[in-house]
């Protein structure tokens, strides 16, 4: 004969193992990779402008304090005309300071790196020949 007690326990037991069902069935299988390629579709169409997407993030990430703008740039990087951002992308030394490579000093300085889809976008200009447009 079930107690009062038992059936309490078998119910309980039940409850959890139904929602348990459900969260497992309705959860989708992503790796990392996923979830990063995803964002990334989402960051931008891979059409990135000097002008409109890449001086706009220097201004507010590396010139707003006027670390690389003004007229006596931190390390004499100017990063306010197309002429000195194409430099140290042309160098490397733009991503890779973005990207907190070993030999270079982590960019922005004393702060968290750029998000995924900022850097996606930097890199991505960079890599298609970092184009004055």
């Amino acid at each position: 004969m079930i107690t009062g007690t038992n059936w309490t326990l078998k119910i309980v037991a039940l409850l959890l193992s139904s929602i348990l069902i459900f969260f497992v069935s309705s959860c989708e299988y992503q790796t990392l990779d996923d979830i990063f390629e995803r964002e990334a579709d989402n960051c931008h169409d891979g059409n990135i402008s000097f002008m409109d997407d890449i001086l706009p993030i220097l201004q507010m990430s590396c010139n707003e304090n006027i670390c690389h703008g003004g007229n006596f740039p931190q390390a004499r990087v100017f990063l306010t005309s197309y002429e000195g951002v194409a430099a140290v992308a042309e160098d490397g030394r733009l991503v890779g300071s973005l990207l907190h490579e070993s030999g270079l000093v982590p960019m922005p300085l004393n702060e968290d790196m750029l998000d995924d889809c900022t850097l996606d976008k930097i890199i991505t200009w960079v890599e298609s020949g970092f184009p004055d447009n």
